[in-house]
Formats: C-alpha cells, structure tokens, sequence
C-alpha cells in the first residue's frame, strides 16, 4: 500500500482527537448546568433545622447549640 495505511492511521487520529474535544466541551457545560440548579441557602432544610439534628444526635454540645442558634437568628 506503500504509505496508504499510515495516512488512514493519522486520520483515525484526528477523529479520535476531535471525540475527545467535542466530548470535553459536552461534559464541561453540563456540569455548569448542574451547579446552576443546586439548592441555594432557600432550601427545605434550614440552618436551624441542621443545627437541632446535630444537638440531636450529640455532635455539639446545649452551650454550643445556644450559641449557634443565637447567631443565626
């Protein structure tokens, strides 16, 4: 074939090399899309709600819930 074969080999890799941006560039913009709709501080649960889970299950102390709860009302 004298050369034929390693032309079709350069341009499998200019496919596979134009995959691989187009699958960067898909991968790169969907992720922005699934920060966007992440819950902002608006969500179902709120800071006391978490803070009287973590009294609840022992993680802080009633001082240290006190003081929480103080600051964030």
């Amino acid at each position: 074939m004298n050369g034929m074969g390693f032309m079709w080999f350069g341009w499998l890799w200019v496919v596979v090399f134009i995959l691989i941006i187009l699958a960067g560039i898909y991968f790169f913009t969907s992720g922005f899309k699934q920060e966007s709709t992440r819950p902002t501080s608006t969500s179902s649960t709120s800071s006391l709600e978490i803070l009287k889970q973590r009294y609840a299950k022992g993680e802080i102390t009633e001082e240290e819930f006190q003081k929480m709860k103080k600051e964030i009302t």
